[in-house]
């Protein structure tokens, strides 16, 4: 595992005795497009929490939960950088999904 802004996951949790990695990341601001993430460095069987904190406006944090399976499809990649458009999980599917952590795999 790398650390700094690579492969490395942000937490572990645990459920029904199996690990679950967890990578967070955060944006500021809504009016922020999206979260930086290159399509290779998506982890397989890793689940991500996108945050955006609201920053701007003093409000609480929006939360945003998928599996790398859903997520790496959404990733708009470029030549040198990849990024997850807020617009691709800003729906019911992703948006407050905290039950999929606690989902049978």
């Amino acid at each position: 595992m790398t650390v700094g802004n690579a492969k490395a996951i942000d937490l572990f949790a645990e459920r029904k005795g199996k690990i679950l990695p967890i990578q967070v990341k955060s944006i500021y601001k809504k009016k922020n497009v999206g979260w930086p993430i290159m399509e290779d460095q998506v982890r397989p069987d890793c689940f991500y929490i996108f945050v955006v904190l609201n920053g701007d406006k003093m409000e609480p944090p929006d939360y945003y939960i998928g599996h790398s399976e859903e997520i790496q499809p959404l990733i708009k990649q470029y030549a040198t950088r990849g990024i997850l458009d807020r617009s691709s999980v800003n729906n019911p599917e992703y948006k407050d999904r905290w039950d999929k952590l606690s989902q049978n795999s």
